[in-house]
């Protein structure tokens, strides 16, 4: 997974994730973060958008198909609020 490490409250970015083999069929990811206080993410997306000022963690799970986890990563990012 990729992305900023910092963000502004207020700013969003977009994470990506790069799935391998390239060529992986019937696949979904699922974007979650463990601190809505602090950012909110968009599940289907990626995009980040910073809340309020401190740190929170990004998670992308891989899903099949059927569901079932296949891997994840997480993404640590800080928000900072503007001066």
């Amino acid at each position: 997974m990729s992305g900023p490490a910092g963000m502004n409250v207020g700013e969003t970015i977009t994470l990506t994730a790069a799935v391998e083999p390239a060529d992986a069929e019937s696949y979904t990811l699922a974007w979650s973060v463990d601190d809505e206080s602090i950012a909110t993410i968009d599940s289907k997306t990626g995009v980040l958008t910073g809340v309020a000022a401190g740190s929170a963690g990004a998670v992308c799970t891989a899903q099949n198909s059927d569901g079932s986890k296949v891997a994840s990563e997480a993404h640590a990012v800080t928000v900072t609020a503007p001066e």
